[in-house]
């Protein structure tokens, strides 16, 4: 079994690599499972629906970098979704890349006294999440 640091990984949004920006990422694939039950049945029954994905990311604030503000924005404002790469294992030859098309849901920033500001963001892909190399 092969471990990875987590402090390898590759993001990109609208192609930006904005990996340097992030300390961590969320990628959660779930599907619907409609209830197939009928008369007479002991034991539920299920029929696999659809498939979904959404993504979090977020990390320390920089206000000197508007790259990252900017990114995010327009990812937020471009109503028809923009493009993604997630590599866990970052974005050397070979490495699993999961990618696709999300909306930003939301996007926010943390600050609170004595503390480092934050920003997160919420992403729903839609579509299909593609699982392949870089």
């Amino acid at each position: 079994m092969a471990t990875v640091a987590g402090r390898v990984g590759y993001f990109s949004l609208n192609a930006t690599n904005i990996s340097t920006y992030l300390d961590d990422v969320s990628l959660q694939r779930v599907k619907d499972l409609i209830d197939s039950n009928h008369f007479g049945g002991t034991s539920k029954e299920f029929t696999e629906g659809l498939r979904d994905a959404n993504l979090t990311v977020s990390g320390n604030y920089d206000s000197t970098l508007a790259n990252l503000s900017d990114v995010l924005n327009t990812a937020y404002t471009t109503s028809g979704g923009v493009a993604f790469e997630f590599g866990p294992n970052g974005n050397g030859g070979g490495n699993e890349k999961f990618s696709g098309t999300v909306h930003v849901k939301d996007y926010g920033i943390k600050q609170g006294v004595g503390t480092i500001v934050k920003f997160s963001a919420s992403l729903q892909v839609t579509g299909t999440l593609t699982r392949g190399t870089f």
